[in-house]
C-alpha cells in the first residue's frame, strides 16, 4: 500500500507542470479558433501540446520515476515511438492516447532504475549503461505493441457496439454516454464513444427519432432533435468544474491553500471559459481515481436533466461559455441553463468535500502531513528550565555562550555561498537521510529515509514558503522565484558531501 501510495503521488506530481501549462494551451488554442480571433498560427503552435501530450506524459513520469535522471528522458522517448510504430503497424485502428503515454512512462522509469547500475562483462562495457537501458527498453516496447495490439481493437470495437446500443436508451442513455465517456478517457479507450456521436460519422437511429450522423454538424445546420448528446457537457465544463475546484481549494491543508488555488483556480476557470476541463480533470484522475468515478457520475446526470428542463445546447469545440455565447441562437430555452448549472455548482461542492473530508479520498490539497506544523513533535524548540541561583561565594566566571549544537554539524571547511545549503541538508536530516532531490518550478522535492529528524521550522526560517511531507517519504519545500538559485547550491552541496563519502 506504500509503495501505491508513493508511485500515485510521483506520478500525480510529475503531472503538475504538464496540467498548468496544457490549461494555459487550451485557453489560446479555444480563442484562436476561426470563429473568435481566427489566428491559424496559434491553434498550430498551441495545439501541438494535445498532439504530444502522451510523449509529455511518458517523460514526466519517468523522469518523476528515476529520481530526474537526464537519460529517463531519453528512454521514455525512445519506448514511446518503438511502441506507437509498433502498434500503429500491428493494429491500425488501436488509439491508446494518453494511456499509451502513462504505460511507457511508467515502464521506461522501471527499466532505467532497474538497469542503470547493472554490472557488464568486460567485452560489453562499450556498450554502456545507458546502451543497456536503451536496448533493453526498445525490445520491451516491442513486445508492448504486440501485447496491445492483440486486445486493444477488439476492445475499442466493443465499446462501440456498446455506445450504439446505448444512444437508443433515452435518458438512460444520455447518462451512459457521458459516464462511460469520462470514465473511459484516462485509458484512452472514450474515442469510440464520443468522437462517433459528435464529430465523425455514424448512422443510426436514435430513440429521439432522429438519425444522428453527426451531433455538433446536425446542430449548427439547424437539424431539430439534435443537440442531445451535447447540451449534458455544459453544467459539468462551466459550473460543476468550478464547485470542484472551490471543493479541492477548501478542503486542502492550510499549507497547501496558496499553491492549490493557483492551480486549481487556473483549471477551472479554463474548463469554464473554454469547455475544456482535461486539465482539472487530470488534477486527480490518476492520483484519487475514486473521486473520478463520482466526478464521472455527477457529469452524467447533467443529460438527462438538462433534457428534463428542455434545454438543448451545441458546440463547435467544447462546452463552454464561448461556445455557449456562439450558439445561444440555436439553442432551446438556454437561459434555463444557468439554474442547472448552479444546482450542478452546489452537487460537485457539497458531494466533493464530503468524499474528501469524510471519505478522506485525496486530492493535491491533501497531499502531506496530517499534523500542522503546530502539530510536529520534533520541532526544536527550547524549553526553558527553571534552575535555582548559585550562591554569590560559589559563582563561576561565566563562559561564552556557544550556539545550541545541531543534530548534524555543517562543517567548518564548508564555503560560505553553500552555508544556507549546508543548513537546508542539515534540517533535512543530513546527507544520509536524502535519498534524491528534484526541483519544481517552485518546489525542491526530497525523497527521504526518514522524516523524523526533519525541522519544519527551522527550514522556514531559512526562507522557504512551506514544508509538506506526505507517509511516502516524500517532502515538498516550497521555496518559491528562487527554487533554481537554492536548488543548485543544495544539489552541489549533496554532491561534493557523496563524493567525499566514495572517497573514503
Amino acid at each position: 500500500m506504500k509503495f501505491l501510495s508513493h508511485f500515485f503521488t510521483t506520478v500525480n506530481q510529475s503531472l503538475i507542470l504538464s496540467v498548468l501549462l496544457l490549461s494555459i494551451a487550451s485557453f489560446f488554442l479555444r480563442i484562436s479558433q476561426t470563429d473568435i480571433l481566427d489566428l491559424p498560427y496559434i491553434v498550430q503552435i498551441c495545439g501541438v501540446f494535445f498532439t504530444y501530450l502522451p510523449v509529455i506524459f511518458a517523460i514526466s513520469i519517468s523522469l518523476s520515476l528515476t529520481k530526474n535522471q537526464s537519460g529517463a528522458a531519453l528512454t521514455a522517448l525512445i519506448g514511446y515511438f518503438v511502441f506507437t510504430k509498433g502498434l500503429t503497424v500491428l493494429s491500425a485502428d488501436a488509439h491508446m492516447g494518453i494511456f499509451a503515454g502513462l504505460v511507457i512512462g511508467c515502464v521506461s522509469g522501471y527499466i532505467h532504475n532497474r538497469y542503470i547500475s547493472i554490472s557488464l562483462p568486460k567485452n560489453l562495457k562499450f556498450i554502456g549503461h545507458e546502451g543497456v537501458v536503451l536496448i533493453v527498453m526498445t525490445v520491451v516496447s516491442m513486445f508492448l505493441s504486440i501485447f496491445f495490439s492483440i486486445f486493444w481493437s477488439g476492445l475499442e470495437s466493443s465499446i462501440e457496439k456498446f455506445a450504439i446500443w446505448l444512444t437508443g436508451m433515452n435518458n438512460l442513455g444520455l447518462f451512459g454516454f457521458e459516464f462511460f465517456n469520462k470514465l473511459l478517457m484516462p485509458f484512452g479507450l472514450s474515442q469510440p464513444i464520443s468522437p462517433m456521436i459528435l464529430p465523425n460519422s455514424a448512422d443510426f437511429a436514435s430513440a429521439f427519432g432522429t438519425i444522428i450522423q453527426n451531433d455538433s454538424l446536425n446542430y449548427f445546420t439547424r437539424t431539430q432533435g439534435s443537440g442531445i448528446f451535447m447540451s449534458g457537457g455544459f453544467p459539468t465544463a462551466t459550473f460543476g468544474a468550478a464547485g470542484c475546484a472551490l471543493a479541492i481549494i477548501w478542503t486542502a491543508k492550510d499549507k497547501n491553500k496558496k499553491i492549490v488555488r493557483s492551480i486549481m483556480g487556473l483549471t477551472a476557470a479554463v474548463s469554464f471559459l473554454t469547455g475544456i476541463s482535461a486539465p482539472l480533470e487530470f488534477t486527480f484522475m490518476f492520483f484519487s481515481f475514486p473521486l473520478y468515478i463520482v466526478y464521472a457520475f455527477l457529469s452524467a446526470l447533467a443529460g438527462p436533466i438538462m433534457r428534463f428542463f428542455d434545454v438543448i445546447l451545441g458546440y463547435a469545440y467544447a462546452p463552454g461559455l464561448l461556445d455557449y455565447i456562439e450558439g445561444i441562437r440555436l439553442s432551446s430555452h438556454p437561459l434555463r441553463f444557468f439554474p442547472v448549472g448552479v444546482l450542478f455548482f452546489f452537487l460537485y461542492f457539497f458531494i466533493f468535500s464530503f468524499c474528501i473530508n469524510v471519505l478522506k479520498l485525496k486530492t493535491i490539497g491533501t497531499i502531506g502531513a496530517d499534523e500542522g506544523l503546530e502539530g510536529k513533535t520534533n520541532d526544536k524548540i527550547e524549553v526553558p528550565v527553571e534552575v535555582e541561583p548559585i550562591p554569590a561565594q560559589e559563582k563561576v566566571p561565566e563562559e561564552p555562550q556557544q550556539a545550541q549544537p545541531q543534530l548534524f554539524p555543517i562543517p567548518d571547511d564548508v564555503p560560505k555561498e553553500f552555508e544556507t545549503a549546508a543548513k537546508y541538508v542539515d534540517f533535512l536530516g543530513g546527507t544520509e537521510n536524502i535519498r534524491s532531490m528534484k526541483m519544481e518550478t517552485t518546489t525542491i522535492n526530497f525523497e527521504v529515509s526518514d522524516s523524523k529528524p526533519i525541522d519544519e521550522i527551522a527550514i522556514r526560517k531559512l526562507g522557504a514558503k512551506g514544508v509538506l511531507i506526505n507517509e511516502a517519504g516524500i517532502v515538498q519545500v516550497i521555496v518559491g522565484s528562487e527554487v533554481r538559485i537554492v536548488g543548485d547550491k543544495i544539489r552541489k552541496f549533496l554532491d561534493a558531501k557523496n563524493l567525499q563519502k566514495e572517497k573514503v
